[in-house]
């Protein structure tokens, strides 16, 4: 797609080949802003090219839908846009209203610079300007891409801009985000889990912005340049938001309340509404006019408010992140587990072909390992032998991991026959990077040095299990006997192998010949 340059003439509002394109506004990842003078009426516009290359013409078609939809919102704290281009071959773009006071970064830029804040009069005016434009904005669509570099200021008149990533509320096409997705910085958490978008996208957003224009800071510790995106995605699901009052005591607390609220992480904690948004800001500001600060006593009780939310919020998202990472981790210990499971199922299908004199009967089912996954339960099996012989098979999580000298373990397969001879299965990781592990063969035995009369009799080489009792007199060890014996001299001594299925048909065999 080539960009038209300055001198250019494209169709605007008052007809074909009415505007003429002057020097570029700006740019960004999305498209290039183009200030423009309509020949016949000496109007100024601002008309923008997008960057985007369309997947399809469907794609290119609901793109510009939506933005044809902002056409029809009229607003005085809204960038209007007055004409949109898709006809033929032409290169497509949008004209909108020139506003020529700048972005609010550009302000909120120079009063960092200046060493300069907000006061609480112009912070009250930006405040419900913003809050009244995306109110008439999320009337029709959603924004989503809500930052400072996309609010110009008409004197002291905030305009929402910047339709390019909008999305139509209640479109049945498109569920999730559009082609290009929003600033990471302002995206909210439920942009990053792909949940389906509403309002509250927004909201998360604009909680952003008025937080930056109220303090000139950001609420959460801001990443570095180099920072990966699992970084920020774990910023905005799992990190608490700074107070308003950290930066600005000066503030009433209730407006930190306020933004505090709007950047909840889970949507429906938010406001059910802008109308719910404006009703709070309203009483407020009428509670606590700048002539007129609320009571210290009163003040002090908000501050307590607020920190107990702070502390809840914390300890509510440390909780939820643990229980995600450990949700993640039993998916992919499942995954390994299906894969052990299938390289145990070739080895009894290979026999199987082969075998006239009975078959192998393997328990485990595809249905059970998705149930366990989702309940973090333990599992059990039976191998059924030709001759009646069975091998018992149990898997568990190791909460927390065992550290041995081949990894650290998370899973563990039990694998043992009628007479207790067995050995164990252990899913090891070496580091972070390592998602699905890989399996090593543990068998252990009994320490020649020790006196019989000090351990238990057992058929060798065993396994270890969870604690639990089996049948007969046979009481197996705890797992954590395993990190023991590992570590130090003691009673078992254990030995490691990569030799999975070696160690199955092992296991195979000695049962079938059991009774022989």
């Amino acid at each position: 797609m080539n960009i038209p340059t300055p001198g250019t003439l494209v169709t605007g509002p008052s007809g074909n080949d009415c505007l003429r394109l002057g020097q570029p506004l700006g740019q960004g990842a999305f498209g290039v802003v183009y200030r423009a003078t309509d020949t016949t009426s000496g109007t100024e516009y601002a008309v923008k090219f997008p960057y985007a290359t369309f997947g399809s013409e469907a794609e290119l078609t609901a793109f510009f839908n939506e933005v044809q939809a902002a056409t029809q919102i009229s607003h005085p704290n809204v960038v209007r846009v007055v004409y949109v281009e898709t006809a033929g071959t032409s290169i497509p773009y949008i004209v909108m209203e020139f506003i020529s006071g700048g972005t609010l970064k550009s302000e909120l830029d120079a009063l960092r610079t200046d060493g300069k804040t907000v006061d609480l009069s112009l912070l009250q005016s930006l405040t419900t300007g913003l809050i009244d434009g995306i109110a008439a904005i999320n009337a029709r669509m959603l924004h989503r891409d809500l930052k400072p570099d996309n609010i110009l200021l008409d004197g002291n008149t905030p305009k929402i801009g910047d339709f390019g990533l909008s999305k139509i509320v209640g479109a049945a096409t498109r569920s999730h985000t559009f082609k290009g997705g929003q600033h990471v910085l302002y995206m909210a958490p439920e942009g990053w889990k792909l949940e389906t978008n509403t309002i509250h996208l927004d909201m998360y957003a604009m909680g952003i912005v008025l937080f930056e224009i109220a303090t000139l800071n950001y609420p959460f510790d801001q990443p570095s340049m180099g920072a990966d995106i699992t970084t920020i995605q774990n910023m905005h699901l799992y990190q608490s938001p700074k107070a308003v009052t950290v930066f600005r005591r000066d503030l009433p607390v209730g407006f930190s309340h306020i933004v505090a609220r709007m950047l909840e992480k889970r949507p429906q904690d938010r406001f059910g509404s802008w109308d719910e948004v404006k009703q709070a800001l309203q009483q407020l500001w009428q509670a606590q006019p700048p002539s007129n600060p609320a009571r210290s006593s009163v003040t002090s009780l908000l501050h307590t408010a607020q920190q107990i939310h702070e502390a809840s919020t914390r300890s509510r998202l440390e909780a939820e992140k643990r229980a995600e990472e450990e949700e993640a981790t039993r998916r992919l210990d499942m995954f390994s587990f299906q894969k052990l499971l299938d390289t145990l199922s070739k080895t009894v299908e290979e026999f199987n072909r082969q075998s006239a004199l009975g078959q192998i009967r393997a328990g485990w089912s595809a249905q059970a390992l998705e149930q366990i996954a989702k309940n973090g339960s333990r599992y059990t099996a039976q191998i059924t032998l030709p001759n009646d012989g069975k091998i018992s098979l149990s898997a568990f999580w190791v909460n927390p991991p065992l550290s041995l000298t081949t990894g650290k373990v998370y899973y563990v397969v039990y694998m043992v026959d009628n007479t207790g001879s067995g050995f164990n299965y252990l899913l090891c990781r070496n580091d972070e990077k390592d998602l699905y592990g890989k399996w090593s063969v543990c068998r252990a035995r009994n320490m020649a040095l020790v006196h019989p009369s000090e351990i238990k009799h057992r058929s060798e080489p065993f396994g270890f299990d969870d604690g639990m009792d089996f049948s007969g007199d046979i009481r197996i060890q705890s797992i954590r006997h395993l990190e023991l014996a590992d570590r130090s001299i003691h009673i078992y001594t254990v030995q490691f192998s990569d030799d999975i299925e070696g160690a199955f048909l092992e296991l195979l065999e000695r049962a079938m010949r059991h009774g022989l």
